[in-house]
């Protein structure tokens, strides 16, 4: 994907975040791996303008490592944060309700701070 089109794919999981709030739906899991997904496409734009693209992105391990050597400490912590929080609601066995409200505000400040970059 070129840079556009990962803009394009993280304003669409935006936009379906916030219809699922809107929604008040109790799916939060969905919301988090929504969440991280806009957040994978932030995150291959900005490694794409430091011309980091293809095949060194074409599995979570390698994108981690990349994210890990070429952007700001800020942003490695947060993306941290959600991708370890959408592996944990998508392969690990856990109680989806527990998931609360404030869970989910957490992982919306992780979003921001990378959205905003």
């Amino acid at each position: 994907m070129n840079p556009s089109d990962h803009i394009n794919q993280m304003n669409a999981n935006d936009k379906l975040i916030s219809e699922l709030l809107f929604n008040k739906t109790i799916f939060y899991d969905w919301i988090i791996i929504v969440m991280f997904y806009a957040c994978l496409h932030k995150i291959d734009v900005l490694l794409h303008r430091k011309r980091i693209y293809g095949k060194d992105l074409s599995s979570h391990k390698k994108r981690n490592a990349k994210v890990h050597q070429n952007l700001p400490r800020e942003i490695v912590i947060s993306y941290n944060a959600m991708y370890l929080e959408s592996v944990r609601v998508r392969y690990k066995q856990v109680d989806l309700f527990r998931i609360t409200l404030g869970d989910l505000r957490e992982y919306f400040k992780h979003w921001r701070k990378i959205k905003k970059v």
